[in-house]
């Protein structure tokens, strides 16, 4: 049987986030389920919040990888539970990075139009999550439009573009309410939901 590969990202520490927990919940994340389940291989990945990086090494891992999907996740103050973003947008970065510098007008290098949306049916996974009522229910998830203009929605753009909308997905996580473990197990059911529907 050919395995299906699984890329799952988290992000590196940046200024308001020393430590983050996007890259906390994947690192813990447990990976026999899935490949019990649905055969497939977890490869996971921190990444820095660096433009460049995502410009040059995000379309060679791609190329190199040829994952059956990838799963981005994100830190973000302004959410308070799990929420998977439905799109990404092409121009407004003017956020600078840790190495304080920004896309070249703000644009990002990636084709495409100006809004890059997932073919994978985000509601449906935010439906299916919540009604597992995981750890006693306080495991939510929700559905945003809006990733930001920073490197999570730099990242979900560049992967919409070059990985195709029905292999990728972005997911925001907030900084200080779960703990490593309710991080874990929560992406480990929204990776899941996502592969059954590929």
């Amino acid at each position: 049987m050919e395995h299906k590969l699984v890329w799952l990202t988290g992000f590196g520490p940046f200024e308001g986030a020393v430590v983050n927990s996007s890259w906390v919940g994947v690192k813990h994340m447990p990976t026999r389920a899935i490949k019990n389940k649905y055969g497939a291989v977890v490869v996971k990945q921190q990444l820095p919040v660096k433009y460049g990086f995502v410009d040059y090494r995000v379309p060679r891992k791609w190329r190199q990888l040829r994952p059956d999907l990838a799963v981005h996740v994100g830190v973000s103050g302004a959410v308070d539970c799990f929420t998977l973003e439905s799109q990404a947008y092409k121009s407004g970065y003017m956020y600078p990075d840790v190495d304080a510098r920004t896309p070249r007008h703000g644009i990002n290098r990636a084709p495409g139009p100006d809004v890059l949306r997932t073919a994978l049916d985000v509601e449906a996974i935010c439906k299916e999550f919540n009604e597992l009522k995981l750890d006693g229910g306080s495991l939510e998830a929700t559905v945003s439009s809006d990733p930001g203009r920073y490197l999570c929605g730099y990242i979900y753009y560049t992967s919409l573009s070059h990985g195709g909308p029905r292999s990728t997905l972005f997911v925001h996580v907030p900084p200080d309410r779960y703990t490593r473990h309710q991080l874990a197990a929560g992406l480990n059911y929204i990776v899941q939901l996502a592969l059954a529907q590929i």
